[in-house]
């Protein structure tokens, strides 16, 4: 019986195997020491909020470093954002934006500690190997399913996801870039697939998750519009508008704007984010390309594919209006641009695709 269930499934349990492997390989080394694996140039200023919380936070800096795995992330560049992410999770409220409306992770990271006993730290981890795994094989299933590429180019495709920045630099961290991955994995399987129930429940975990993921009301709209009839125009609008419902309610219920941003601005009262000085500088649009190419470095170059396939070519928009966004709205632009993935990916196999057609194109 067991072996029947291997041989039938023996491609899902091998690339299931692998993708563990190289998770484990490239991104879980981070637990065996911040000496072995951070620069030390990646040292930042301590947010003085959380010195409260984390007095030993900066106080290494310059020093010899040998630390127990579950503190490198106060030693990184990720400190102020994992920092507040474990102090949310411990129902310390500090009512900093974007952080206190990111509620879904942090509730389940603090479930978790609670039921095995772990640290915050540990269990943020635990959350981030697990939903990377899952994104992995379902951008494998998505890859498969709806661009017909044959097992290989998938597995070469899941490889790829897991091996981009945001994925290797966030996952052994205290960090929630990695269910950002996995609700966008859901939401792009919702929204190519047409079926609004997957969208409702992938879009609104993801907005609460990081609310990047609002894009996903434009992604809804653009592949369901039907203008020849008024009732399901109206229906595709009510259910595209969901994430921006949940968006706006969720800081209303905890206190905010609806029109509040990164670290409690509000541009409707002329207070504006620093960031947004990138814009209207030489130096910081140099910063804004650097940063949006080495997201995906050379995965870039499979945009000249984007017409070979419908549902890229309709969902394309969504990539400069994700970079705008990450500008604006992120101190750090790599790690948001992950989201769009399963459009960059996709594309860029679709170079291997056209190979396997016609191998003497190879060289």
């Amino acid at each position: 019986m067991i072996k029947k269930i291997i041989i039938r499934h023996k491609f899902w349990i091998l690339v299931s195997l692998i993708y563990f492997t190289l998770l484990y390989s490239t991104s879980l080394h981070h637990f065996y020491g911040v000496e072995r694996t951070v620069s030390l140039s990646h040292f930042v200023e301590t947010d003085e909020t959380l010195k409260k919380y984390f007095p030993d936070m900066g106080i290494l800096k310059g020093q010899p470093i040998y630390t127990y795995w579950r503190y490198v992330w106060k030693l990184t560049s990720f400190s102020l954002d994992a920092g507040y992410y474990i102090t949310e999770s411990e129902k310390i409220q500090h009512g900093v934006a974007p952080y206190k409306y990111r509620i879904l992770p942090v509730l389940i990271a603090h479930l978790i500690s609670s039921t095995l006993q772990i640290s915050r730290e540990m269990s943020f981890v635990l959350m981030n190997i697990l939903l990377i795994y899952l994104t992995a094989l379902l951008f494998n299933y998505y890859l498969l399913k709806y661009f017909n590429f044959t097992k290989t180019i998938s597995f070469l495709g899941g490889i790829l996801f897991i091996t981009i920045p945001t994925v290797t630099g966030t996952v052994s961290f205290p960090m929630l870039d990695p269910i950002s991955l996995f609700f966008s994995m859901l939401i792009f399987l919702s929204v190519i697939r047409k079926n609004p129930y997957l969208f409702i429940m992938s879009s609104i975990t993801g907005v609460l998750s990081k609310e990047i993921l609002i894009i996903s009301s434009l992604m809804w709209f653009i592949e369901t519009v039907q203008l020849n009839s008024i009732k399901k125009l109206l229906i595709n609008i009510l259910i595209s508008a969901i994430p921006i419902i949940i968006f706006v309610s969720t800081r209303m219920l905890l206190g905010g704007s609806p029109f509040e941003i990164e670290f409690g601005h509000n541009p409707l009262h002329g207070d504006f984010p620093i960031l947004w000085k990138r814009l209207i500088s030489f130096g910081g649009w140099i910063y804004i390309i650097l940063s949006a190419f080495l997201s995906f470095t050379f995965l870039w170059t499979g945009i000249v594919n984007v017409n070979k396939n419908a549902f890229i070519k309709r969902q394309i928009i969504i990539v400069p209006i994700v970079i705008l966004a990450a500008s604006m709205f992120s101190a750090q632009i790599i790690r948001p641009l992950g989201i769009l993935f399963p459009i960059v990916i996709p594309m860029f196999l679709m170079f291997f695709k056209n190979v396997q057609k016609q191998p003497s194109k190879l060289l």
